[in-house]
């Protein structure tokens, strides 16, 4: 029982407002129960309908453009969005040629034709670059089948400080090759030491870098051969073998590439012609091969860093 009549009616006061809290909380859900299953799926519709509006009030001012057009000026306006196309950028390189693409639109993929640029490549050496000009146009056709424009410069005898002059001399008439490609110095040794042969291809090509930064080159090792003009062919060989190490350990410095003729070796009688200098047919087309093989690693290298 209760102790008094006031806490009686505090109690009944709060059942009271629990009540009417109740009701009111309760009373839309009342309302939907007491309509008919159709009325009450039209409810549901609209509030979904409701919830579908809001997110559209945080739209792009674009949007809201779309949206203040007619009819007529939103077709035109997707006819021309579909319309788009973007374009495969190609590698730079030296020359303009034209080849083909593709073109990618929302429509799909189509080849076209647009304007490219092809490496140029100069090779400069002794009678092994005049003489394997020759081979390449048989064995390999023009520019040795690489996508490039090739021009050889070659000069029998010539010894490494005819690199240079050789060089600047085409320049007077042309810019700068993409890529240079030197064969030489094998015609000085016996004349100088090996030490100061390699002191020479280094000072001469770290020039050439510094002042044709964007110019890639390649210097091609001095092979073997069965006969040297100035000196014991062991001992000549012991020299071109220092050459070519220390070329190997300082090709870093000028920012190129070794070309390496590993399969052409001395003893191999049908690699060299009678006078054992100069190669065959066959000893040509080893030659030629190491060449080829490295300017293509070197423009495979150059059209991926050009298209990141």
């Amino acid at each position: 029982m209760f102790s008094s009549y006031k806490d009686k009616r505090k109690i009944c006061g709060g059942r009271s407002a629990v009540k009417r809290s109740y009701t009111e909380i309760t009373q839309d859900s009342r309302r939907t129960a007491e309509l008919s299953s159709p009325q009450r799926k039209k409810i549901k519709i609209c509030r979904r309908r409701l919830a579908m509006k809001r997110p559209f009030s945080e739209v792009s001012q674009d949007d809201h453009r779309d949206q203040e057009m007619s009819s007529p000026e939103r077709k035109r306006r997707r006819i021309t969005t579909n319309t788009e196309e973007k374009v495969i950028v190609l590698p730079n390189t030296s020359k303009e040629t034209p080849c083909t693409v593709a073109k990618v639109s929302s429509k799909g993929t189509r080849p076209c034709t647009v304007t490219s640029r092809v490496s140029n490549i100069w090779i400069i050496g002794d009678s092994y670059i005049r003489r394997g000009e020759e081979a390449a146009k048989k064995e390999y056709g023009k520019n040795l089948g690489l996508n490039a424009n090739i021009q050889w410069f070659g000069k029998g005898g010539m010894r490494w400080g005819g690199v240079l002059p050789s060089f600047y001399a085409e320049l007077a008439n042309q810019s700068p090759p993409d890529i240079l490609v030197v064969h030489a110095g094998g015609n000085d040794l016996g004349l100088m030491s090996p030490k100061k042969l390699a002191f020479l291809m280094q000072r001469d090509l770290q020039q050439l870098r510094a002042q044709f930064p964007s110019m890639q080159m390649a210097f091609s090792c001095i092979s073997e051969r069965q006969q040297w003009r100035h000196g014991k062919p062991v001992q000549i060989n012991n020299d071109r073998k220092s050459v070519n190490k220390f070329m190997r350990k300082n090709v870093d410095y000028i920012g190129g590439e070794l070309i390496e003729h590993l399969y052409l070796k001395f003893y191999n009688k049908n690699t060299f012609l009678p006078d054992g200098v100069h190669l065959t047919t066959a000893g040509n087309q080893v030659f030629l091969t190491s060449i080829q093989s490295t300017l293509e690693k070197i423009l495979q290298r150059s059209s991926s860093e050009q298209r990141v």
